[in-house]
């Protein structure tokens, strides 16, 4: 049995003691919301293609002999993608009933709905390369009960500004207690993605103020106009 947060990852430097990071060489895997965003250093991206070399003979060595085993929530299994018929390491994230399972594909940081019979346990030999995605919240986006609406309100921009197998640069200010997750800045979108915006909207919502509301989308558009500029 293989539990998440106990996996060996991909090693991004974090020191608690020192409280000026320095900037780390990151490749986007995944990026949805500011809640959702999975990164690879720099200097690992180069085992994806070990990983799937390894993971694509497991599977074809072990065939269907293995297939259809029923995963374990916040465990390791392998599972074939439903995208790209490819097999990944996965976890196993929540039982959705009549075989399917809710599977986040741990190198990448991606989530899919995939059946039981596509679906075999993990083994030792896969886990010896460290899991390759880094789950990244942004600054100010850490409360869990709300990644709904950072989703709705940000969603498309993270997904826009942080393309998949882009380099960019983190600063990791903390690492959530018991967990794998750590809070960064990522200086090249620090002003376009604002957790303000979405408190002034709760407060729009909560007390019905029209200015709070103009204030709000005033906000926004500055925003997309200063993204636009940068663009050009």
């Amino acid at each position: 049995m293989f539990e998440y947060n106990r996996c060996n990852f991909t090693e991004i430097k974090y020191d608690e003691k020192c409280k000026d990071s320095a900037k780390q060489d990151v490749i986007i895997l995944h990026a949805e919301s500011p809640s959702r965003i999975f990164v690879c250093p720099t200097s690992k991206i180069d085992l994806v293609e070990d990983l799937s070399a390894q993971v694509s003979a497991y599977s074809a060595t072990v065939g269907e002999n293995y297939l259809g085993v029923a995963p374990v929530p916040n465990h390791l299994c392998i599972a074939k993608s439903e995208e790209d018929d490819q097999w990944y390491r996965a976890l196993c994230c929540e039982e959705l009933g009549n075989d399917t399972y809710e599977l986040m594909f741990v190198d990448y940081g991606n989530i899919e709905k995939v059946p039981r019979k596509h679906i075999m346990r993990m083994t030792d030999e896969i886990m010896r390369i460290p899991l390759l995605a880094n789950h990244c919240v942004l600054e100010g986006f850490e409360d869990v009960t709300k990644r709904d609406s950072y989703q709705k309100m940000f969603g498309d921009e993270i997904t826009r500004l942080l393309p998949a197998f882009e380099e960019t640069e983190i600063v990791v200010l903390n690492k959530l207690p018991n967990t794998s997750t750590y809070v960064v800045k990522i200086p090249s979108i620090d002003k376009s993605i604002n957790p303000n915006i979405l408190i002034k909207r709760e407060k729009e919502t909560n007390t019905g103020d029209a200015d709070l509301t103009k204030e709000c989308d005033a906000e926004v558009v500055k925003i997309c106009s200063n993204i636009s500029k940068e663009l050009t």
